[in-house]
């Protein structure tokens, strides 16, 4: 039994609304409602909440195929995260390069917050299980991502003097 249909399973046995089982476990009722549609996975911690409120063991509470279904999607919106990183570094790059052209100090400010843009989104574009799994793997991961963000500013500040002399 997949744990969507489980989690429904323990609302009804129990007799509890989406609003009920969600104090109980204190959570949101959306997230209850995530669960039972599929479309969200507990964390861990809150899988022994469960587990141990409601008796049941880990195998009885999840499937592999769960799993596997949750990793597809982080992986899914992994994707679509490095893509919005990338445009974002891409960005910089042409608007520093369009600073520097055309001596516009504008287009230096933006290129910047596009280097923060694609700061952020490239530390969210690992999916949660590989960011957990292999923490020393994310370190030189951040660290990769910051070199770029250094450079990308070095460029910027030296642009911004080059534009106030």
């Amino acid at each position: 039994m997949r744990f969507s249909d489980r989690i429904k399973m323990i609302r009804d046995d129990n007799e509890y609304s989406v609003e009920d089982l969600a104090k109980e476990l204190a959570v949101k009722p959306k997230e209850i409602e995530g669960w039972e549609s599929g479309k969200l996975f507990p964390q861990p911690d809150m899988l022994r909440k469960i587990s141990d409120r409601f008796h049941f063991s880990f195998d009885e509470l999840f499937t592999a195929e769960d799993i596997i279904t949750e990793r597809v999607w982080q992986d899914k919106e992994s994707r679509k995260m490095s893509g919005i990183s990338l445009g974002f570094l891409f960005a910089a790059i042409l608007l520093t390069v369009a600073c520097y052209y055309y001596q516009i100090t504008a287009f230096g400010y933006i290129a910047a917050a596009a280097a923060v843009g694609y700061i952020v989104f490239a530390v969210f574009s690992q999916p949660r299980y590989k960011r957990l799994s292999k923490r020393s793997s994310f370190v030189m991961y951040l660290v990769s991502r910051a070199l770029v963000f250094i450079i990308l500013l070095m460029v910027l500040v030296i642009m911004i003097r080059w534009q106030t002399r």
